[in-house]
């Protein structure tokens, strides 16, 4: 197993999951660099109020992905959450990856799953819920419940 202990990734997909043993250095220390320009963000998503997003702090899209230029020798997604499921997971194929946490921004892998685009589409309208603003809202709320 590639150690992956300096990005937290070992834990990512609960008991025994493991990194893909066949990652290059070179995508390791990308996957470094990408960690490096997230910081964590509490989850409004109720499934996920233990396990912070890891929210991305560099360009997005229109639609609000996370974007990155991988380095010439580096092949792979510019989308940041597909490139770290494809590099440190597995391979998605015809599969898209769905932020479980309703959270675009996010590039927890813990958050991400590999599911198809019809189904990710079905999903992905009723999360509307769980967009940055409701991050912004209920850490708005945690802040008042604390002061008080």
């Amino acid at each position: 197993m590639t150690d992956l202990s300096i990005l937290n990734l070992h834990k990512v997909h609960g008991k025994g999951w493991e990194v893909r043993s066949d990652i290059k250095e070179a995508e390791l220390r990308w996957m470094q660099h990408l960690m490096s320009r997230c910081v964590p963000v509490l989850s409004s998503h109720p499934d996920f109020l233990n396990d912070w997003c890891v929210e991305w702090t560099g360009a997005v899209d229109l639609d609000g992905y996370a974007r990155h230029k991988p380095p010439k020798d580096l092949d792979g997604s510019k989308l940041v959450h597909r490139w770290m499921y494809e590099k440190a997971i597995e391979p998605l194929g015809n599969l898209t990856v769905d932020h479980a946490c309703g959270n675009r921004g996010c590039c927890n892998l813990r958050h991400l799953r590999a599911l198809p685009l019809k189904l990710n589409r079905q999903l992905g309208d009723h999360r509307q819920l769980y967009s940055v603003q409701s991050h912004r809202n209920r850490l708005l709320e945690l802040q008042v419940n604390l002061s008080h």
